[in-house]
């Protein structure tokens, strides 16, 4: 069953179609709520800005990829993305709580069809979740790949990020100079090689999609990047000398079968790069 927690919840108030339309659940290993689905956020604040105790209060909407399934995550505390947030099942979105209409923290869990109440869906059958009061164990956070998200800049300006190989973060025949990575569960550490220097200290963490300016490069043309994925899984990545083709895949800092510990040509200056995490 996938539910917006991570192992064990509870549900407190079961889906009954119009009379209450999805499932109200409260975590009981962790209050932090998660996403159950791939999509967009396009609501992520107060359901009434001048009345916190209206509706679903502090909640999260999530268009689903694909569909015309709008996910709800209401009476949330505190709320860890924004509209327009490429999210991911395992994106952590917020904190659970009792804002709006509610008597009690819990996470109201819902999908409506186009966002409408007239079209109301069936959660217990969309997540898996029993239509009984009970304590259950959530698959949410097990084996769940994770995002990889990622952004570069060149001639002084940072590009639009990348996901996964959705795309590539550059412009061909344009010198990349610093690039900013993050994962959406576990870690990931990297830095860069500068033309005709070194290498600069590893930077670990969300770094400049946190607002912090914490990204790995100096302004300089670089020619390689090393990226390390802590967690159960590794990281694939891959870069393009400028005007050239993609150098092979590098499989986190390995060496050996043809792997140097790194992705790049020392001298040769990359203005495409490609990150993967499985």
């Amino acid at each position: 069953m996938l539910a917006p927690y991570k192992n064990k919840f509870r549900v407190s108030q079961q889906y009954k179609g119009t009379a209450h339309d999805g499932l109200d659940i409260v975590g009981v290993d962790s209050k932090n709520v998660y996403s159950t689905v791939d999509g967009v956020v396009e609501k992520a604040g107060w359901e009434n800005a001048l009345n916190h105790k209206q509706g679903f209060g502090l909640y999260v909407r999530i268009k689903q990829n694909g569909s015309v399934d709008k996910y709800y995550f209401g009476h949330l505390s505190k709320i860890c993305v924004k509209a327009g947030d490429k999210v991911s099942v395992g994106t952590l979105l917020g904190v659970e709580g009792s804002t709006g209409r509610s008597t009690g923290s819990h996470c109201h869990y819902c999908v409506r069809g186009n966002g409408s109440r007239s079209q109301i869906r069936d959660i217990c059958a969309i997540s898996g979740i029993p239509n009984a009061i009970g304590t259950y164990e959530s698959d949410l956070g097990k084996n769940v790949k994770p995002n990889v998200i990622y952004r570069v800049r060149t001639n002084g300006k940072w590009l639009p990020s990348v996901t996964n190989l959705e795309d590539y973060a550059g412009i061909n025949g344009r010198a990349i100079t610093d690039i900013a990575i993050k994962v959406t569960s576990g870690t990931v550490k990297y830095r860069v090689h500068i033309k005709g220097g070194c290498w600069l200290p590893y930077v670990t963490g969300f770094n400049i999609y946190d607002g912090n300016n914490g990204y790995a490069g100096n302004g300089k043309p670089i020619d390689a990047i090393e990226v390390i994925y802590e967690g159960d899984k590794t990281a694939y990545y891959r870069v393009s000398p400028v005007g050239k083709n993609y150098f092979d895949w590098q499989r986190d800092n390995q060496v050996g079968g043809g792997l140097d510990g790194y992705a790049g040509l020392f001298g040769k200056t990359i203005d495409k790069v490609q990150i993967e995490i499985k």
